[in-house]
């Protein structure tokens, strides 16, 4: 059986999804049981549409590709197994342990220092996230507001919107997403990317949309989960890339 969190995360990307992706999507949830033991051409073949059809729908769903969606599924189905178990609570905190672990091994210096370099030569920066993303965001803005510069994290859509409108190529406009194809943050990505203003994305998946439009992306690793369609993915990896940002920033400015 397909994991709960695993199966509201992919419903809930139909509205995005074209009609042929979600009767890719049909497909896959039909065949969950046995979907791991499917290769791409296999799934194509049974549809009656291209391996690139099936490759885009993954990456719609939020993966890089057809292999890491199937992954994804049995290590969901895994879970679900394992819920019930004694074993759950270790299960659960070494999959936050990895996540943040593969965060670090991904966290390219170099990315780091450029982000940092954004940041410094910026006027204003907007830090812009929804749902569980958006304390993140605040938290971020604020300490950057601390730090001597003008940082904002918008709770209001109306005002999200307005705000990125409002930004110049001088200023900075930081992306929070698990999937990179969230559809506020896509709306507001489009209009900073028309304006010619410097983006930074952060995502947990790679091949994104979000992840196209941005001048640089940085990964946080996480685990889809959802309970009864509640958001329970853990976003201690955002936390722990922003943190480590913050304190190259500091220690960046107390040289100068």
């Amino acid at each position: 059986m397909l994991s709960n969190s695993l199966l509201a995360l992919l419903e809930k990307k139909r509205p995005s999804l074209s009609k042929t992706e979600n009767e890719v999507l049909d497909y896959i949830l039909i065949h969950r049981s046995a979907i791991g033991t499917k290769t791409i051409y296999d799934a194509a073949s049974d549809l009656y549409v291209s391996t690139a059809t099936i490759s885009r729908t993954a990456k719609h769903l939020g993966y890089q590709g057809f292999k890491e969606l199937k992954y994804a599924i049995d290590q969901a189905n895994h879970l679900e197994e394992q819920e019930g178990d004694a074993r759950s609570f270790q299960t659960i905190t070494n999959q936050i342990i990895s996540n943040v672990t593969e965060t670090f091994q991904q966290m390219n210096e170099e990315k780091v220092s450029q982000m940092v370099t954004m940041i410094d030569q910026s006027n204003t920066i907007e830090v812009f996230g929804l749902g569980g993303s958006f304390p993140i965001c605040t938290d971020f803005a604020r300490k950057l507001t601390f730090l001597g510069k003008k940082a904002f994290a918008r709770s209001d859509w109306d005002e999200q919107e307005a705000a990125v409108s409002n930004l110049t190529q001088e200023d900075l406009a930081i992306f929070v997403s698990f999937t990179g194809e969230t559809k506020g943050i896509l709306t507001y990505a489009q209009i900073a990317r028309k304006q010619h203003i410097p983006m930074i994305s952060i995502i947990s998946t790679k091949g994104s949309k979000l992840e196209a439009l941005s001048t640089i992306s940085l990964f946080a690793k996480g685990t889809s989960r959802y309970h009864n369609q509640v958001d329970l993915n853990s976003r201690i990896s955002v936390i722990c890339l922003f943190d480590t940002v913050l304190m190259v920033y500091a220690q960046r400015r107390n040289e100068k």
